[in-house]
């Protein structure tokens, strides 16, 4: 098998644990445009909002705010704070924030949560991209006037209005191709994590599934992280790929193989730098001290990971050459994870996203169909909606 099974438990809710990192631009609230039903996204993606809202994303925020079985108040009791709804610890990964004109609903102040997990906690937060993002042809974002008042109440900034004149002066007389292109690079400027972006894809989904909070693992029973498998949730209830399809009859469109080998590989090496990222945070026991419950969970995933990029690269031949140099580097930890220091982190964390977006580059060159079979095993999570 080149999968190693993990053998910690999954995250006590289903669809997520807590961002890896502190609420980052890519999500800020004030910068979140839609509300609880996804209005804004719907406009142009109907059917990836109703797949969204039959996920488990979706109904994030209302299975913690009901607390079925009194889980979520166990935890925030003994880390002594009111709620899961208003407290940021959860709401970074659980919830999308947004501040608003009115107080919200579960917080009583002008910043909370809105909704579950949703369009832009896995693409951005929209405010400065989505009138870029928002246009088909390029006949259209040429005769689009960003001075005209919008019939919804997004707000577009003086920059972006700057930048989207400036942006039509340059693309006059230019291809749809062109059009595509500049659009897709300004958007990624702004923030958007766009579905082609498969580093930073994957990397956003490992900065909610594995827990960077040593304390929310030390005093709780929160798990430290669940048994995440970017596949399969692409492959089940998160896909949703409905572009150039029959609106009426609606088709939900799966990656070809060729990509999801990309997706399988990347996904292993980005489980191995999250889990390092992690244990950086953690405290390193000294001689005869005890360790941590967060520690000894981030040490068995860097090493259950390093074990897993092993694998490949033996299944791969050294073929891949990204893969080879970090099997090369990892190889002595792998014999003995114990003599990981914490000083050894950032140089090894760098070395992954490094050989990643290198690989991910170069991918289609290498033959990964020796893959196709440990792929093809894969269990989706849950259903896409639609139909395969």
């Amino acid at each position: 098998m080149i999968i190693r099974r993990l053998m910690t438990a999954l995250a006590i809710f289903l669809s997520t644990g807590i961002s890896l990192y502190a609420a980052g631009d890519h999500r800020e609230p004030a910068k979140i445009i839609n509300d609880r039903d996804g209005a804004s996204c719907s406009q142009c993606h109907k059917f990836e909002v109703q797949s969204w809202q039959a996920s488990h994303h979706f109904g994030s925020l209302k299975s913690l705010a009901e607390d079925e079985g009194g889980k979520v108040k166990e935890i925030v009791t003994k880390l002594g704070f009111g709620n899961a709804v208003s407290n940021v610890t959860c709401a970074q990964c659980h919830f999308t924030t947004k501040t608003t004109a009115q107080k919200n609903e579960f917080t009583k102040t002008p910043t909370g949560p809105v909704m579950g997990v949703s369009c832009e906690s896995c693409h951005g937060a929209a405010k400065e991209w989505h009138s870029l993002h928002s246009h088909q042809t390029l006949k259209d974002f040429l005769e689009f006037d960003p001075n005209k008042k919008a019939q919804t109440d997004i707000v577009i900034s003086d920059d972006i209005k700057k930048l989207i004149s400036s942006l039509q002066e340059r693309l006059k007389g230019k291809s749809e191709n062109d059009f595509k292109i500049a659009i897709a690079a300004e958007t990624r400027k702004l923030g958007m994590i766009r579905p082609r972006d498969t580093y930073e894809l994957i990397n956003n989904c490992y900065g909610c599934h594995t827990v960077p909070n040593p304390e929310l693992v030390n005093k709780t029973e929160h798990a430290a992280g669940s048994e995440f498998e970017i596949i399969a949730w692409l492959n089940g209830e998160i896909r949703h790929s409905f572009r150039g399809t029959n609106w009426d009859a609606p088709s939900n469109r799966e990656f070809t193989q060729e990509k999801k080998r990309e997706l399988f590989v990347a996904g292993r090496i980005l489980y191995v730098e999250h889990a390092l990222r992690a244990i950086a945070m953690a405290t390193f026991p000294k001689e005869d001290e005890e360790p941590t419950r967060y520690f000894e969970e981030m040490q068995f995933r860097v090493a259950d990971g390093i074990g897993n990029v092993l694998e490949l690269d033996e299944a791969l031949e050294g073929q891949v050459k990204e893969l080879k140099a970090l099997a090369a580097l990892l190889a002595e930890l792998d014999d003995d994870i114990e003599s990981l220091t914490k000083d050894q982190v950032p140089k090894l964390v760098s070395a992954l996203e490094k050989a990643n977006r290198a690989f991910i580059k170069a991918a289609k060159s290498y033959d990964l169909t020796v893959l196709d079979e440990e792929i093809t095993d894969i269990e989706p999570v849950g259903d896409a909606l639609f139909g395969k």
